[in-house]
């Protein structure tokens, strides 16, 4: 009998469903079979959320530590990303794998549990290899969908009445920050935004302290932002 080897997409998949589930706390438990399917990054925080909620009832500082490194690595990633579904869909699977590693230490009846345990927290990163060879991957993926559906060999989507864009804009997602506050950010001559990470005295992920990840975002500004536009950022 021979076994072929799972790819990664399809290990994450399996990983992000109850199929690897093992604590079986009594003879009859079996969980419900369950699918991955997360829209927006929007949702994928509110989820993040309730985990915070119930981390604080339960798991205090465990439980803080490893769901704020999952939170800001969602939040790299909203901020990168448009809702593109695969991407969301991907990083749905990477959570479901980095909170997995995380807990299944607490599980086991180990001395090296909180040292295995806190390295599995420090690998929840935006810039970690694992994650960069999963976008690398599925830049791939995505770019070779069109050639196969040029080719004939998978039916190409019509387009949308009015010319609409497949993607999720910016303008669609929940606001992070209060639109009168959102209205307070100033422009400069090219049209580019401050940095509010960076303003407010953090960094953005994947920047520098002379360049903004941004595009269309800056590190120099002249002047003073409105104030209540950082007392927002200061908070």
């Amino acid at each position: 009998m021979h076994f072929r080897p799972q790819s990664e997409m399809e290990q994450l998949e399996r990983g992000s469903s109850n199929a690897n589930f093992s604590a079986d706390f009594g003879a009859g438990a079996i969980l419900p079979a369950t699918t991955v399917d997360c829209p927006t990054y929007e949702d994928l925080l509110a989820a993040i959320g309730g985990l915070i909620s119930f981390g604080d009832a339960l798991w205090y500082d465990h439980a803080r530590r490893l769901l704020s490194r999952v939170k800001r690595f969602v939040l790299a990633n909203l901020e990168r990303d448009h809702n593109t579904h695969e991407r969301v869909m991907l990083t749905v699977m990477f959570v479901n794998q980095f909170i997995g590693r995380a807990l299944a230490h607490l599980l086991v009846d180990s001395t090296h549990w909180w040292r295995n345990f806190n390295e599995a927290v420090r690998a929840v990163d935006y810039h970690s290899p694992d994650w960069q060879a999963a976008l690398n991957g599925l830049a791939l993926r995505m770019a070779s969908t069109p050639a196969r559906a040029s080719n004939g060999s998978q039916p190409v989507q019509p387009p949308r009445p009015g010319g609409a864009p497949s993607r999720r804009g910016p303008a669609a997602r929940t606001p992070i920050m209060p639109e009168r506050i959102r209205r307070l950010i100033p422009r400069d001559r090219d049209g580019r935004e401050p940095c509010l990470r960076f303003m407010g005295g953090g960094m953005c992920y994947g920047g520098s302290a002379e360049r903004c990840a941004h595009q269309q975002r800056t590190h120099r500004w002249d002047g003073r932002l409105p104030r209540e536009l950082q007392e927002f950022i200061d908070r």
